[in-house]
């Protein structure tokens, strides 16, 4: 029997079954599989008990499968199977022996399991076994009671009375602490069943039960518990009777006339979180008792909310104790259920707790306030009462608190406001952020207290940002009082959030049609106020951004009668609004993107700062935000940008047309100056904004006012002041040219008539540099008026009234007691550099296409050199170098000009003031950075760039090939020079200068460029120059050249060849930097042309006596790389070619220069055998060495019978030359033509001594000696007989003797 159960199980095991496919008809040709029968429910519970019953496997697993068919499965089952299984559960589970705790456990599941549909057989076992026995049942029985109760709550009403009568008669009876929890659990679970179905007794089907009929079978168990089990000493009975008491409480809540005795066992309750270990159990009773308790909504008072709040508050405050996250929030929903049942005393209680000592009682007050808002909102109430508490604690100190307050204005506004009551804690978030701004300024605090301050600075930004304005009586709290923050300059890092809350109030405002039905009667839209009524009423005027009208006020509201909230707002005028957003626009990149913030709210606000700008702005503002697009901060041309920002202003004011708008701007500017640290870039803006305004105003004795206003209140010992007295005085002079001439004038004029008494005070204050600055400043005064005047009001007045009075003020601050001296004062030299900067460009301005003139220019080039040549040489102390660059290069545009001879001066001044500077320190130093030595890079590579651009400047002024020559002699001496940094700042200067004329070459006409050859041999030894940028550099000067000389050949240069060999000259590898260098020759000399190949081989020849022997071996291997590619077109050059090398040897006695030198003539001999020959033999006798060693190599390179017959043909034909021409010469060339047979005989001597063996020598002897002996019969002037016959020349031509003398 068992194997065929077995064998059965074996089948359906795994839930699945096998049947036999049947055989096909086709007899198997094809197979076709079926797929098996799915176990039904009995199927495999059937399986599973009878494993149960044959005691087969593991039991608890047996029954966790079981369990899980049960849970996955609705159907019912068999009478027969469903009874087998609860009577082998039921028999586990009260096994008092031979059974485990968890078979009995696994028994208890599936039994629950099963009644989820078979209930009623369940749950009669269950009463079964209750009733059955006259003793106490088995804890199974009461732990499965339990689990029905709490999952099958409604269920299980039925039976709650006989389930709790039977429970009666067995409280007396429990004696074990474990028969006790079992019994509590039961307790605790029936009593929550039925206070469910008290929920939801609609949901059930059988007829309703009163509340009544589940008190009274509770209150007797009830009794019991508390008379009997309240004194529990262990833990895990305490916390079984905590929880069926609190569920009893909650159940007899129902019935009022048990109210009384559950209330007396609430201190009890409460006291449980003195005595128990784990109270989250306690948090969980009250949290059930509070939810029953505002369900039955009861009344309590004042003390009961007080002693339940207390105890939960200082489960939360106490800081010995540490709650879980989860305790934490049952604690927490605890005091919302309480503030459910009577809101007034809880938030009063927690009002209290505010002004407790302790700040995690005042943090957790905030917090439990902060839960509370969300509820008070869904029933619309208490949110006014929250507020108020909260508004008690604004001014706590401590960082924690300032914290739960940001948190619980969050929470707040996230909700519906439904009055204003909130205002002061939206203020609070931004004198909160203020006030960290302040401290982190500060810089006394720890590293713990500043990322608190940062993190209150990021919740205060995290409010703004999830402020939705959208929120019902949000626009009626936040319109208009948040524009009070957009002026002030501590707010400006909220100014990206509080631009776009104010950008859709104003959007919903426009939609409305400024009627929104949400709007509060006090509050109004911004009005324009004018001059007459600010100088009227002056405490109340622009300053502060705070006038109203008299009498209207906000909406009509009068003195005490305007709401709080009005009364503290300060609203800015509509010119102190344009004033800040454009001084942030200034800097659109600071503080995480103000600018663009700040240009979209001053598009939204257009209606609000004057009715007149919105079509112009409508254009304006998207073109300035569309030129911020895709540009970093690093990208941005700033001053650029403040151009385009004040343009942008004075079209604003244009448009405007009213002179008292536009005067109440200036002033607003102004007011705003303190708002900002001195030397800010805000500042400096706000200075050149007021002179745009002061430009717009045509209200002439306001700009006068004005005008001398800051003249005389500027502090001249600080140099913001005065170059932001500067900027206004030229923002003037644009539409008040005359004006501005005249009023400075006027001040200059009073300056040098000020009495100063006493020699004495006359040299303090010219120690203290009051007049040093007052002088720089009209110097850049006056210089500024002229770059910003119309171009036709400047000529008239720019030689007697501006560089007049400039000259004047700087004579005058080289005085002192009436004497003159040199002035020291850099400041005093910078600013007459940038001044005559300056008035150069005004001139070359207003000229036009025609070229400015200046009288003064040669006295101020004097100057301006001067000071370039008083620098020292052995720093860079001070940026006047390089502004008396960009001065001299402005100055030489205008007329008159200079001489060539002048230019090549001033240029040669230039360069030698700024070449010899020691060299940079390279950054290798332990703690060196490239930070550290950025501050010392930057004014020598400024002071480099601005002497590339007086380069360009002296090279326009003669834009031709042969002025371009003589600046490259200039330069030729730096680069040459021994010194590395020498070397590479003339190759960088000389880039410079190349480049520009390679730009300009169309512009010269020219057709040709001279300098190449020159050029391509001076440079070529620097393409392995010692320093990697000097290599480089020299490479770009060579490709500039490149480039011209293609123009100049209308074809292209070889630029992608020549770019990456350009930067292969960087690499460190000697050999990779030599392969570079050989094909970057290749390139280049094929494109120098003959008749500059003497130029080229006299730069290069030059170039091999460096010092630098990778240097030297460069212009080697460029001289031979021509001559090798070019020596066959050098025909007519050749003699030339000769002679500069012949003249460069003595000075050339190392062997590889030498060799270099002999390999040059050797290459041109290939090419021009003759013409090398007729030059050596032009050399005068006696040979020296030089020459000797010439015609050896020459001997020595070539074949020597074919150079041999060249010179015994000239030697043949020298006599006969000079018969027929000796008396055609004058006596000298007589001479010198008797010396050539020498001269040739001289060389067939050097000649025939370079052959290694005398049979080398033997087979020249029948060609040389009938040559020689002829040449010897005429020196000796007896002629020798040769034979006639042909046949005997052939023999001894041939080496043959003969007995006969040869000589009859």
């Amino acid at each position: 029997m068992r194997r065929l159960r077995a064998l059965r199980e074996s089948l359906f095991s795994c839930g699945g079954c096998w049947s036999r496919p049947p055989v096909p008809e086709d007899g198997g040709r094809a197979t076709e599989s079926v797929p098996a029968a799915v176990p039904t429910l009995a199927d495999r519970v059937t399986s599973l008990s009878n494993r149960l019953q044959d005691e087969e496997g593991d039991r608890v697993e047996t029954y966790r499968e079981l369990e899980r068919v049960l849970q996955g499965d609705d159907g019912r089952l068999q009478s027969a199977v469903l009874s087998r299984v609860i009577a082998a559960a039921s028999k586990d589970m009260r096994a008092a022996q031979g059974v485990t705790e968890d078979v009995r456990t696994a028994a208890s599941d599936v039994l629950v399991a099963l009644a989820r549909s078979h209930f009623d057989s369940v749950m009669y076992e269950l009463q079964r076994h209750m009733r059955a026995l006259g003793e106490i049942s088995e804890d199974f029985v009461f732990v499965t009671l339990g689990k029905l109760a709490s999952s099958y709550a409604l269920r299980c009403v039925p039976f709650v009375g006989m389930t709790l009568f039977a429970l009666q008669t067995m409280l007396s009876q429990v004696g074990s602490r474990r028969t006790l929890r079992a019994v509590c659990g039961v307790l605790e679970q029936w009593a929550k069943a039925a206070n469910t179905y008290l929920r939801h007794w609609e949901k059930c089907p059988f007829p309703r039960m009163r509340e009544a009929q589940f008190c009274s079978s509770v209150s007797p168990l009830f009794c019991h518990v508390v008379g009997s089990w309240l004194g529990c000493e262990e833990e895990e009975e305490e916390q079984a009777v905590l929880g069926a008491m609190a569920a009893m409480m909650g159940l007899l809540l129902h019935e009022e006339k048990h109210r009384g005795r559950v209330w007396e066992q609430l201190p009890w309750l409460l006291g449980q979180y003195q005595q128990v270990q784990d109270t989250s159990r306690v948090t969980k009773g009250l949290s059930y008792f509070l939810e029953i308790l505002g369900e039955v909504k009861i009344p309590i008072g004042k003390e009961k909310v007080q002693a339940i709040s207390t105890a939960v508050h200082s489960q939360l405050s106490d800081e010995s104790k540490q709650p879980s996250e989860e305790h934490r929030s049952e604690l927490s929903y605890c005091v919302l259920l309480l503030a459910r049942v009577c809101p007034e005393h809880t938030v009063a209680f927690l009002h209290s707790q505010l002004g407790s000592r302790s700040e995690a009682a005042r943090v957790v007050s905030l917090d439990l306030l902060r839960a509370l808002v969300r509820s008070a909102a869904e029933g619309g109430q208490s949110l006014p009462l929250l507020a108020q508490a909260v508004r008690t604690v604004l001014r706590d100190p401590s960082r924690k608190v300032a914290r739960a307050v940001l948190r619980f204005t969050k929470e707040l506004l996230s909700c519906s406001v439904q009055s204003c009551s909130a205002w002061d804690l939206v203020a609070h978030v931004f004198a909160r952020f203020s006030q960290a701004s302040v401290r982190l300024a500060q810089g006394n605090l720890s590293v713990a207290e500043v990322q608190e301050e940062a993190d209150l600075q990021a919740l205060c930004l995290d409010i703004l940002r999830s402020l939705d304005v959208s929120v019902r009586g949000m626009t009626k709290l936040l319109w208009p009082r948040l524009l009070q923050y957009v002026v002030p300059a501590q707010y400006t890092g909220t100014l990206v959030p509080l631009s776009r809350c104010l950008r859709e109030l104003a959007e919903r405002r426009e939609r409305a049609g400024h009627e929104d039905g949400e709007e509060e009667p006090g509050v109004v839209a911004f009005r324009e106020r004018g001059l007459r009524q600010r100088s009227r009423s002056p405490a109340h005027g622009p300053h502060g951004g705070c006038a109203t009208r008299k009498g209207a006020g906000y909406g009509g509201w009068r003195g005490s009668q305007r709401p709080f909230f009005l009364l503290a707002a300060k609203l800015p005028t509509p010119q102190a609004l344009l004033a800040r957003l454009l001084v942030v626009a200034a800097a659109p990149h600071a503080g995480g993107g103000c600018g663009v913030a700040a240009l979209r709210l001053l598009q939204a606000l257009c209606g609000e700062i004057h009715g007149a700008v919105g079509t112009v702005w409508a254009v304006k503002i998207p073109f300035l935000l569309q030129y911020l697009e895709g540009k970093s901060e690093s990208c941005l041309d700033s001053a650029e940008w403040e151009r385009l920002l004040l343009k942008f202003l004075r079209s604003s004011l244009e448009t405007v047309k009213s002179q008292a708008w536009t005067m109440g701007l200036s002033f607003e500017l102004s007011q705003q100056m303190g708002s900002y640290p001195r030397l800010s870039r805000e500042q400096a803006f706000l200075y050149k904004a007021i002179g745009m305004s002061l430009a717009a105003c045509q209200h002439v004795p306001y700009v006068r006012g004005e005008l001398k206003k800051y003249l005389l209140r500027t502090n001249y010992l600080e140099e913001s002041e005065r170059e932001g007295m500067i900027s206004v005085v030229a923002g003037a002079a644009e539409s008040h040219f005359h004006l501005a001439l005249e009023v400075v004038q006027e001040f200059g004029a009073c300056m040098e008539e000020r009495p100063v008494s006493g020699a004495f005070n006359r040299l303090k204050e010219y120690q203290e540099g009051k007049r040093a600055g007052m002088h720089t400043a009209l110097v850049l005064a006056y210089s500024r008026i002229a770059l910003c005047a119309p171009r036709e009001q400047l000529p008239a007045r720019v030689e007697r009234d501006i560089v007049g009075h400039i000259l004047q003020h700087y004579r005058a601050s080289c005085q002192v007691l009436g004497f003159a001296f040199s002035t020291k004062d850099v400041q005093l030299k910078l600013s007459l550099i940038r001044s005559v900067a300056e008035v150069s460009r005004a001139v070359q301005g207003a000229g036009g296409s025609r070229r400015g003139e200046l009288c003064y220019k040669r006295e101020l080039l004097g100057t301006v050199l001067g000071f370039v040549k008083a620098e020292p040489r052995d720093c860079l102390a001070s940026p006047v170098r390089q502004e008396a660059f960009v001065a001299v290069g402005h100055l030489s545009k205008l007329k008159p000009s200079l001489t060539r001879e002048e230019n090549r001066d001033l240029l040669d001044q230039c360069l030698q003031s700024v070449m010899p500077l020691p060299a940079l320190e390279p950054a290798e130093e332990e703690g060196a950075t490239a930070a550290n030595t950025l501050p010392v890079q930057c004014p020598h590579a400024q002071t480099m760039g601005a002497l590339g651009e007086l380069l360009t400047a002296l090279l326009e002024e003669e834009l031709t090939s042969s002025w371009l020559t003589e600046m490259l002699h200039v330069l030729e001496y730096w680069l040459t020079s021994a010194k590395e940094w020498e070397r590479e700042r003339a190759l960088q200067a000389c880039a410079q200068l190349l480049g520009a004329y390679e730009e300009r070459f169309e512009l010269s006409g020219e057709n040709s460029f001279g300098p190449f050859g020159s050029m391509v041999g001076l440079l070529a030894p620097l393409v392995c120059d010692s320093l990697a940028t000097s290599r480089q550099r020299a490479g770009a000067c060579l490709g500039h050249l490149l480039r011209i000389r293609g123009k100049t050949l209308e074809t292209g240069a070889e630029e992608d060849e020549v770019q990456p060999l350009c930067q292969r000259l960087g690499a460190p590898d000697a050999e990779a930097l030599l392969q570079a260098s050989s094909r970057l020759a290749k390139i280049v000399c094929k494109h120098i042309p003959p008749a500059q190949a003497t130029d080229f081989l006299s730069a290069a020849l030059d170039g091999m006596l460096s010092v630098r022997p990778a240097c030297a071996q460069a212009a080697g291997e460029w001289l031979l790389t021509f001559l090798e590619t070019c020596g066959g077109q050098l025909f007519t050059e050749v003699p030339e070619i000769l002679s500069i090398i012949y003249i460069r040897m003595p000075t050339m006695q190392q062997d590889t220069l030498r060799r270099v030198l002999f390999e040059a003539v050797s290459l041109l001999a290939r090419y021009h055998t003759g013409s090398i020959i007729d030059s050596l033999l032009q050399k005068r006798l006696p040979m020296d060495s030089d020459t000797v060693e010439l015609w050896r190599v020459l001997g020595r390179k070539f074949f020597v019978n074919q150079l041999l017959r060249v010179l015994m043909e000239k030697l043949k034909h020298s006599g006969n030359d000079q018969a027929r021409t000796s008396s055609a010469k004058p006596e000298a060339d007589d001479d010198e033509a008797a010396l050539e047979p020498l001269k040739i005989t001289r060389a067939i001597f050097e000649v025939v001594s370079t052959l290694q063996t005398s049979e080398a020598v033997q087979r020249l002897l029948p060609e040389l000696l009938p040559v020689l002996l002829k040449q010897i019969s005429t020196t000796l002037g007896k002629e020798m007989p040769f034979p006639q016959d042909s046949s005997q020349r052939k023999l001894f031509l041939k080496g043959h003797t003969s007995d006969d003398n040869p000589c009859r």
